[in-house]
């Protein structure tokens, strides 16, 4: 379960609302895998569909996990206890 959102704007998408400058589709796929991250009860589920591409973060993101949601953009987070925090809809490769 989601327990806190790093920004506004990733809490903003996962409410269903729109953001400026950001392609409807692409809004869409953040949310599904927003509701997937919230519906999570073990960091295991997040395997699951394949397509999430599931994997935990290095370097100055040490100790974070991210989902896929297309070629350049992610929903990172931290787990603890069941729950996903800090939880950021980002381009973390830029």
């Amino acid at each position: 379960m989601i327990a806190s959102f790093k920004d506004s704007n990733t809490k903003t998408i996962f409410d269903g609302e729109s953001l400026r400058g950001l392609d409807k589709q692409l809004l869409k796929k953040a949310r599904r895998r927003l509701e997937l991250l919230n519906a999570a009860v073990k960091i295991e589920d997040l395997y699951f569909p394949p397509s999430n591409q599931f994997h935990k973060l290095g370097g100055n993101q040490s100790g974070r996990y991210a989902v896929r949601v297309d070629e350049r953009w992610r929903v990172t987070f931290e787990w603890a206890n069941g729950n996903a925090y800090e939880v950021c809809f980002e381009d973390y490769h830029k």
